[in-house]
């Protein structure tokens, strides 16, 4: 995902175009039942999806992580935690109705794969919402009751009409 969209980036960036483009990002997950196990590795967890040995998983992660090394990402995949992002995604949308969609986006993919940041956790998203600018409070209320929800399933239940897989 953070590879696609710095790739992303810089064929925009060479687009003549450019400022005629908008981009509204829409929500996507992997594995949208994911349940994350505490303190279990993200290479684990990826060999346990994939039904590979943890080692095969790790080699993918070490794959991706040149991969991203490519378009000036330094992934830290032994520090990446396990998550379902649904509440992320929706943080997402509600980043969206306050015109900073993008920004969001952003700071969410550099919190996982360069921090190692939770986003499983509330008060994680909410410190990166506020880090953008944003109020975490009314992120709260958004989050705790589900006011984006829906728009992530609509736009999940999308990407499945037109075949979209990973």
């Amino acid at each position: 995902c953070y590879i696609g969209k710095r790739k992303f980036e810089k064929a925009l960036g060479e687009f003549a175009h450019r400022a005629d483009v908008q981009i509204e990002w829409k929500s996507f997950q992997l594995t949208p039942d994911f349940v994350p196990t505490p303190g279990e590795s993200i290479h684990l967890s990826l060999a346990k999806k994939k039904g590979v040995p943890e080692a095969e998983g790790r080699r993918m992660n070490d794959y991706m992580t040149q991969v991203a090394r490519e378009v000036g990402l330094n992934y830290q995949f032994d520090n990446v935690i396990p998550a379902n992002t649904f509440l992320a995604h929706q943080l997402i949308h509600f980043a969206a109705h306050q015109g900073r969609q993008g920004d969001m986006k952003e700071r969410l993919f550099a919190a996982y794969y360069l921090e190692g940041r939770d986003l499983n956790k509330l008060d994680t998203l909410l410190n990166l919402a506020a880090e953008i600018g944003l109020d975490a409070d009314a992120a709260r209320q958004a989050l705790d009751a589900g006011t984006y929800a829906n728009e992530v399933r609509r736009d999940e239940y999308e990407a499945q009409q037109i075949g979209v897989r990973g």
